[in-house]
């Protein structure tokens, strides 16, 4: 399967658009190994080029995590810190019960370790407690 996705900046729709598509990626995937096992065979086609969803999603991971401060607004980092963590929970949710999702995810995430997911995840829990935004289950 071939799917066309972007992070776009161009409408004012595009941040709302691409969160809403990793909330939806991350329901299907979060209890069925089966379709976390499918995602690997999807090519993912962006400006860049081509590659399979994981290799795109912890391509992405990493770029969110490489905004510099000082040549970025407020909310564009902000912005890059909720992708990041989507993006963060979702690898994760694909590394669970599946090796060879794991080997595709990191060699391509920093350090080749899931410590950076596990710090955005972290961060991502802190700002949703701050602003009263988690449910009673966590």
């Amino acid at each position: 399967a071939r799917v066309t996705l972007c992070r776009s900046r161009e409408s004012s729709n595009g941040f709302s658009d691409f969160t809403l598509c990793l909330g939806v990626l991350i329901n299907c995937l979060e209890h069925t190994i089966e379709n976390r096992k499918r995602l690997k065979n999807i090519i993912v086609e962006c400006g860049d080029g081509r590659s399979n969803v994981i290799e795109y999603l912890s391509k992405l991971f990493a770029e969110c995590n490489e905004v510099d401060p000082s040549s970025a607004n407020e909310h564009e980092i902000m912005e890059n810190k909720i992708v990041a963590s989507y993006v963060a929970l979702l690898l994760g949710i694909l590394l669970k019960e599946c090796p060879e999702n794991k080997e595709y995810v990191l060699r391509s995430i920093p350090d080749n370790s899931t410590h950076a997911l596990v710090e955005m995840l972290k961060q991502f829990i802190d700002f949703q407690s701050r602003s009263n935004t988690l449910t009673k289950d966590l």
